[in-house]
């Protein structure tokens, strides 16, 4: 493991000779054994000491200590305080330890033995406080200290201990990271991300197949920038909010945070499940980004430094590859739809004319048109031409026109513009908006019709969920009838996924064939399959742009007193969306809300709410620091253990694979996480795809 006082990885300190004294000399020692058959205990003990080295004695204790420090402020849930009290533990064992050594070894030990006894403890003064931890970390050239960034003041009313109310200014700060350094550090100290990025470039692509972003036509616009030598990185930024105490609890929203996260677009999909690939930019308290003063200046930020990435970048010397100048551009910015308009200068409310971000769409013609081509699309251009119209009647009290509110820094950049970023999240528009309106209408009509119980409903999927093992942590909640509300979902985006899933496995033998709302689920669950696949097709797409509009068209006349929500009529956009940035699960926000259920975790157990964002954004760059030193890749193994190859079955083959003999010793477990996949024992999976379809195997 690699550790702070060195990036590289030491080597083990002593030969065999040295660690004989542990093994014999030793040993001889407390055990009180008398005859050691191997060798005298005496020529041992001094050879030992002649050629042992204090300064590498002292480097490999601290580093053994710095190891665990590391483990320690890996796991998120466990207090700083606990590092600073277990160091000062091992300080009291080992002083006992040492003073033991030299009541037994007194007459044997040198000069050099007797200074590293009396150097253990001067080892732990390192480490003895908070302030000494974080400062080796802040002097690592590897680690990236957040900035605060000052977002201007706000006015507050406080009580004194008298009981005098008084007017106070507080400032408003951001803990922001630079793009530009942690992807300098990426190319620098991770080899394989240098790799795959170098790769990415010459990866083949099939026409009309849509499975990443380099597939789409925003990429190949951009990649014209590339000069094919030097290395050109796509950055994908994400932003929304998050809460970190409880909702129910006193002022839950007092503490709400704004995050903001990048990704890499030249990594290959499969990497985005691996939080380790997202990385931090900037967090600050949500109401301090309510006024366009605050969140123009962290903007101004994160575009001056993607702005530096665009024209001048940066150079790195590789040893083995050589001397590379690196740009970089932002080719999407993901995130909810009320955080998008927020950022994008948009209006934040979807019950008025205008407020698709993708066209110039009414609520009345959503209502009556289910296809792309009879709405006309924003573009960069009429974008110019709304923000001037609204320039000119400002003077006369309009707040925003056609929904654009105010000019988006953003524009600011050369390779992008907002009404480019043909983006929108599948899982708050899908997961967490489609299903439970759709769904829910779809139940009561069954319900009323006696064909479903909701308690059968329940009790069904309950049972479903309890013989699974793949989805067995998505087990949807309880469905609950709310009267005249309707049907309440409460439920995750992952639980309301796997409740549409297999509904229609469980209830397809209660359901008449000819059942027209029943029919309606069945489409909708054919059009999330569609819009959460991996890789489409341009012949895919065409479909989905018929069957969604029949599907729409069917909602319509099933239930004419309900109206299309603003989230149906944005997936009319879906095979535009598709074919400019790839497939929507490329850029959904799954894995950004799981980082978020990361990065808070540690807020339910430190006891100081003064400046929360600057103790989770530390203790994240702590986090991440900790992964680059042990060079972490995506696999996690659970428990292992270990067996001989010739303890199994089919011995040949297993010993051919990992081309050992059979007498080499193997571990096994019953379950691996790949790239943020889980496979179990007894699961079945895709082997290989032949002409004839797939190939399945059991793990």
């Amino acid at each position: 493991m690699r550790t702070l006082h060195d990036a590289d990885v030491h080597e083990e300190v002593g030969n065999d000779q040295d660690n004989q004294f542990n093994r014999v000399g030793l040993g001889a020692v407390i055990t009180g054994e008398e005859n050691v058959e191997v060798m005298d205990t005496d020529s041992v003990l001094k050879d030992t000491q002649e050629n042992f080295c204090l300064e590498n004695f002292k480097k490999m204790l601290s580093d053994k200590i710095l190891d665990v420090i590391l483990l320690f402020r890996s796991r998120q849930n466990v207090p700083y305080s606990a590092t600073v009290e277990f160091v000062s533990y091992m300080k009291s064992f080992t002083d006992v330890l040492v003073g033991e050594l030299r009541s037994l070894l007194r007459d044997s030990l040198s000069d050099n033995i007797t200074s590293a006894l009396n150097s253990i403890s001067t080892i732990f003064s390192s480490f003895r406080s908070e302030h000494c931890i974080r400062k080796l970390y802040e002097d690592h050239p590897q680690f990236i200290s957040p900035q605060s960034l000052p977002l201007g003041a706000r006015i507050e009313n406080e009580m004194t201990s008298q009981g005098v109310i008084k007017t106070i200014s507080r400032p408003n700060v951001a803990q922001y990271i630079p793009i530009s350094k942690t992807l300098k550090s990426l190319l620098l100290n991770d080899p394989l991300f240098l790799s795959m990025i170098i790769e990415s470039y010459n990866q083949q692509r099939e026409s009309g197949i849509y499975r990443k972003f380099q597939d789409g036509s925003k990429y190949k616009s951009l990649r014209f920038q590339w000069d094919g030598k030097n290395i050109l990185v796509f950055i994908q930024l994400y932003a929304d909010g998050m809460g970190l105490t409880n909702p129910l609890a006193s002022a839950a929203t007092e503490h709400n945070s704004t995050m903001f996260y990048f990704l890499v677009n030249n990594l290959d999909p499969k990497f985005y499940g691996s939080l380790s690939n997202i990385h931090l930019v900037a967090m600050c308290n949500s109401a301090d980004l309510k006024y366009d003063e605050g969140l123009n200046i962290l903007l101004e930020a994160i575009v001056d430094d993607l702005l530096r990435l665009e024209t001048d970048g940066f150079e790195i010397n590789i040893p083995s590859r050589g001397t590379f100048q690196v740009k970089a551009v932002l080719s999407q910015f993901t995130g909810d739809n009320l955080a998008l308009n927020q950022i994008f200068g948009l209006t934040e409310s979807f019950a008025h004319d205008y407020f698709c971000p993708l066209c110039y769409c009414t609520r009345e013609e959503s209502q009556k048109y289910f296809k792309e081509k009879h709405f006309r699309c924003r573009t960069p251009e009429s974008y110019k031409l709304d923000v001037e119209t609204l320039l000119l009647l400002r003077e006369d009290g309009q707040l925003h026109i056609r929904e654009v509110k105010k000019f988006c820094i953003l524009n600011r950049l050369k390779f992008f513009n907002i009404m480019d970023n043909w983006i929108n999240d599948c899982m708050h528009t899908c997961l967490q908006g489609i299903i439970p309106y759709v769904c829910g209408l779809v139940l009561k009509t069954l319900i009323s019709q006696k064909i479903l119980d909701i308690d059968q409903i329940n009790d069904e999927i309950s049972k479903k969920f309890s013989r699974l093992k793949i989805d067995k942590k998505n087990k949807p909640g309880l469905i609950k009838n709310n009267g005249k509300e309707g049907l309440s979902f409460k439920m995750s985006a992952a639980q309301l996924w796997a409740f549409l899933r297999y509904f229609p496995l469980s209830f397809a033998n209660r359901i008449p064939v000819d059942n027209q709302y029943w029919h309606l689920i069945i489409s909708l669950s054919e059009i999330i399959d569609i819009v959460m696949a991996p890789k489409l097709s341009e012949s895919m797409l065409c479909y989905f742009e018929v069957i969604y509009a029949s599907f729409l068209l069917q909602f319509k006349r099933l239930y004419p007193a309900a109206s299309l929500r603003p989230k149906m009529h944005f997936l009319v956009h879906l095979p535009t969306i598709v074919r400019k940035n790839g497939p929507m699960r490329t850029f959904w926000t799954m894995n950004f809300e799981r980082l978020n259920g990361k990065i808070k975790a540690p807020s339910h157990i430190i006891n100081s709410f003064r400046n929360p964002q600057l103790t989770l954004v530390f203790r994240r760059q702590c986090a991440t620091f900790n992964k680059t030193l042990c060079l972490k890749d995506s696999v996690c193994v659970n428990s292992t253990i270990e067996s001989y190859i010739s303890d199994f079955l089919n011995v040949d083959m297993i010993s051919s694979f990992f081309d050992s003999s059979a007498e080499e010793i193997v571990s096994l477990t019953d379950s691996i996480k790949i790239n943020g996949v889980n496979y179990i024992v007894g699961l079945f999976v895709i082997v290989e795809k032949s002409d004839q379809g797939f190939n399945f195997g059991k793990i």
